[in-house]
């Protein structure tokens, strides 16, 4: 004992009875009929518990609920102590609480997708034409004088807009073709060279052909160098011709918007022609 109590005296040393009853600061019935009665105390040798698992069933259980809530108290212990700690100062000055905005990007139109696929094919076209094609190839094509060789073969294109064709045709220069490539434009679609150029020099040339080539969306945008199928008002008449320029003055009238001068005369508006052809290469040159 540190400080005498009520029955023990300060320096006696005593054995816990099995039956006494520890509580925080107090243990009652300490030596089997007193407790330590206000007095102050200090284990000197601690008992060794037998292991859990040596307990009787609801000792065990006991333990482990006492376990439990020990983790408990000090878990609630650590976030109490977190609560109060001052948050860390990363910058001086005002602070902006408001969430990061992330512009969302916007989905592209069809005729901006129609316009990059175009340009694709141009591009594609030229790449498929300056170089030489040998491995694998019987007989070899030598488009351009790399590799040490001399230009022997060329590609020629045979455009058809009233069958809405394209067709590659490689030959020897001065010789007969000896591959071939054609495009076909479906009935729905928008004719267009530049990419019937590409189809059907990759056909020619034995190369896969790009899905986007043969799934392109048609032109939302009339523009100037389309070709267009005019039916007027009523299928009062039908003609083909190119828009040259554009007629805003006439846009919102009874025939539409969209209104431009063509190649027949006079101007037309958007109710009364659809385009057909979207090659534009008049107005390119």
């Amino acid at each position: 004992m540190t400080k005498s109590g009520f029955k023990f005296e300060a320096g006696e040393i005593i054995t816990v009875h099995p039956g006494a009853n520890i509580r925080e600061g107090f243990i009652a019935f300490a030596d089997g009929e007193y407790g330590t009665g206000g007095g102050e105390f200090r284990v000197l040798e601690p008992i060794k518990s037998a292991p859990l698992s040596a307990q009787p069933p609801l000792d065990q259980v006991a333990a482990t609920i006492s376990a439990l809530q020990t983790q408990i108290k000090a878990l609630e212990s650590r976030v109490t102590a977190l609560e109060k700690k001052p948050a860390k100062v990363v910058a001086s000055g005002p602070v902006d609480d408001a969430l990061p905005s992330f512009a969302i990007p916007r989905a592209k139109t069809p005729q901006q997708l129609r316009d990059e696929i175009v340009e694709r094919a141009k591009a594609d076209v030229k790449a498929l034409l300056d170089r030489n094609y040998y491995f694998g190839y019987n007989p070899t094509i030598w488009f351009t004088d790399r590799d040490g060789s001399s230009i022997t073969d060329k590609c020629d294109f045979i455009v058809n807009r009233d069958k809405r064709t394209v067709v590659a045709l490689i030959s020897v220069i001065d010789g007969k073709p000896f591959r071939k490539g054609v495009a076909k434009c479906a009935p729905n679609d928008v004719f267009n060279a530049h990419i019937g150029r590409a189809i059907a020099l990759r056909r020619a040339l034995g190369l896969e052909v790009p899905a986007e080539y043969l799934r392109v969306p048609n032109p939302e945008e009339p523009r100037v160098g389309d070709v267009v199928f005019c039916h007027g008002l009523g299928d009062v008449f039908s003609l083909t011709g190119t828009l040259t320029k554009r007629a805003e003055e006439f846009d919102g009238s009874h025939f539409g918007e969209n209104a431009f001068y063509w190649s027949k005369g006079g101007w037309i508006a958007d109710k009364q022609y659809r385009i057909i052809e979207d090659s534009r290469e008049e107005v390119a040159k």
